[in-house]
């Protein structure tokens, strides 16, 4: 039994640009202000939390409370909801998700959920996108900060939900370079798929594609793909 692990944003769901806006909106709208130069990339921890909490600390110089940080989850959710409802079609499946997610069963493969998005926000765009996961085992910024703590949280979840103490080889399949780190921190092989597969490749990824298109390139790949490689410093 293999299991393959998969991000949602740019990786199963493509969100264009709306991603970005609705994060500083929320942020205006909760605390009165937005880092305008905050460089996501640079966050020790890339999820909605993780970033929350780094950012709130930087600007406050005090950690952002739960009951802020709920707040924030509550105002980005409904941010999507607005302008999803005024611009349908924005969210998107990645082309190819379901016929490949369809052939995941007779290729020997199990199935779950790794995001460093909230679970009511990932499910969201999820089914706003058209993607059909019911009974998928999940893990989201709601179980931790750290992506690799979700991608492990999402392991343990698929080990009983298909009732297997180990499997036969385990992937995530994501598309940026956090997600490419956090492989290589866990000893994970990593399918990189999407846009950025330039920056995938040069971060250590040994395998990317465009998207869920080319099935006859996406199996191999699956099978293929090894841990992201480690460069050294020059």
């Amino acid at each position: 039994m293999k299991l393959v692990i998969f991000d949602v944003d740019g990786t199963l769901v493509d969100h264009g640009r709306l991603e970005g806006d609705f994060y500083a909106d929320a942020f205006r709208s909760v605390f009165g202000w937005w880092d305008a130069d905050s460089d996501w990339s640079r966050c020790r921890h890339i999820t909605d939390g993780g970033i929350a909490r780094e950012i709130y600390q930087r600007r406050c110089r005090r950690p952002a409370t739960a009951g802020e940080i709920g707040q924030l989850k509550s105002r980005f959710l409904a941010n999507y909801q607005t302008g999803v409802h005024r611009q349908p079609g924005e969210l998107r499946a990645m082309p190819g998700v379901g016929e490949m997610l369809a052939q995941l069963p007779e290729r020997g493969w199990r199935l779950a959920v790794a995001t460093g998005a909230w679970q009511a926000l990932a499910r969201f765009k999820l089914a706003a996108a058209g993607v059909e996961l019911d009974g998928v085992p999940f893990a989201t910024g709601d179980d931790s900060d750290q992506r690799e703590t979700i991608m492990t949280l999402a392991i343990a979840a698929a080990q009983r939900h298909y009732r297997t103490r180990c499997f036969e080889r385990v992937v995530y399949v994501g598309d940026a370079v956090w997600d490419v780190r956090a492989s290589q921190e866990l000893g994970l092989p990593f399918l990189g798929v999407g846009k950025r597969y330039q920056q995938l490749l040069a971060g250590g990824a040994t395998h990317t594609l465009p998207d869920f298109t080319d099935l006859s390139a996406y199996w191999p790949a699956l099978a293929e793909c090894g841990v992201p490689v480690r460069h050294s410093a020059t």
